[in-house]
Formats: structure tokens, sequence, C-alpha cells
């Protein structure tokens, strides 16, 4: 729903250039676009799995997200207070985002903490203060954090390996059941064949059944003949290679 109104704000009105709010609206729906095209992925047989497996690690971050807002939060906020003379810290907004661009890995020691206190930018006792809360930020959110979170995203790839077949099914079945629901009544009464109407169309299902059968069982012949050419072939050479 919300692809087709972005859609649709992004276009309205027609034949006109969009005005820079709608190019912003045209950014977001191209976005959901390819992650709506993404959702559909799911429900072929080859990639549809690992589709699987990366909602699930996603909503299992966003689970632990919540846990980790309050780190990053309670961090930002001290940094701020400590360093809010640097420009990474400046506001609580800039720190905290600071924060969370230390958690994915990008610490910057040298430039945020190492240079202040060296250039007496950072004084006692926030020297002493800024060098232990970063020990213990980088303790808590990129080791601590992230591992945590890793592990919780391996568990569940196993999880969804080991009962991929009925994973599969379930997104097929629930695919197949949207389709019916939004395809017309018309056509889906000319697709559905009721059991009597089965019955009345008897001689006709048999007629499809027989033959579907008798070119089955073409085929298992045809791979059967193959199968005997080939153990035929194998006999061959080794008895080529036992004259020699």
């Amino acid at each position: 729903m919300a692809l087709y109104v972005s859609a649709i704000a992004f276009v309205v009105p027609p034949g006109q250039e969009p005005l820079p709010g709608q190019w912003a609206v045209g950014s977001i729906t191209i976005l959901l676009a390819w992650f709506n095209l993404l959702d559909y992925l799911q429900n072929l047989p080859t990639i549809g799995i690992y589709v699987a497996m990366f909602r699930s690690v996603s909503l299992t971050f966003f689970k632990v997200g919540a846990l980790l807002v309050f780190l990053i939060v309670a961090f930002g906020l001290s940094f701020y207070i400590i360093l809010g003379h640097e420009k990474a810290f400046s506001s609580g907004l800039y720190s905290i985002l600071k924060t969370f661009d230390m958690m994915v890995g990008e610490l910057d020691y040298n430039d945020m903490f190492f240079t202040p206190i060296y250039e007496k930018r950072t004084r006692y006792p926030f020297d002493i203060l800024a060098i232990i809360i970063f020990l213990t930020c980088t303790t808590f959110l990129p080791i601590v954090a992230i591992n945590l979170t890793v592990g919780l995203a391996v568990g569940d790839i196993d999880k969804i390996e080991r009962n991929a077949v009925l994973s599969r099914i379930k997104v097929q079945v629930e695919f197949l059941d949207q389709i019916e629901r939004e395809l017309p009544s018309i056509i889906r009464e000319r697709l559905y064949y009721s059991q009597e109407e089965k019955k009345e169309l008897g001689f006709q299902m048999k007629l499809k059944t027989y033959f579907k059968q008798a070119q089955d069982v073409v085929e298992v012949e045809d791979e059967d003949n193959n199968t005997q050419n080939e153990i035929e072939e194998v006999k061959d050479q080794l008895k080529h290679q036992d004259e020699k």
C-alpha cells in the first residue's frame, strides 16, 4: 500500500515536472519497489530460501535493536557532555549517530579521542573519563552487541536450513492463497471444478490421466533403455581393457 501511495504521489499531476518534494517521494518509491521485488523473489524455489533467511535475520536484528538503542543513546549522550567541543559530538543527535557509527566498527580513536586529549582540547578530568567511556563503549557495542546479533542470526539461518522444505512450501501456499483471493470471481469460477463437475467430466479427466500416465511410462522406458546402453558400453570398455 505504501508503494502505491508513494508512486501516485510522485506522478500526480501527470505531464508536469515533479516538485523537489516529489523527487524525495520518488526515491522512497524506488526503494519500496525493490524491496517489494525482493519479497516476490521469496516464492522462487531456488533463491526463495535465501530471501527467507534475509527476512529472519532482519527481524532478529530489529528485536535486538531495542536493546542496542538504549546503549547507543547512553554512550552518545555521555560523549556529547565530555566531547561536545568536537564536531562529531557537537549535538546530542550527532553524538548518537557517531556512536552508532562506532558500533559498526568505525571507532576513529585517533581523531575523536587521542588528538583532542593530546592537543589539550579535552582537559582533566574529561580526558580520563573519555578514555574510560570509550573502552566501555568498544566492549559493549562492537564486541558484545554485534557478536550477540551474529549468534542469533546464525541460529535463525540454521533453523531455516533444517526446515527449508517446509518453509518453501509454506511461502508458496501463502503466495497461491494471496493470488486466489485477488483474482476476480469470474476467473476463479472458470478455473475451479467442483467434485460434481469432475464426475460429469469423468471421461475427459480419465482420458487426460491415461495419456499422462502413458507419457510417463514412455519416459521411464526411454530412461531404462539409455541406462542399459550405458551399462553395455561400460562392459565393452572393460572387456577391451582386459584383452590388452
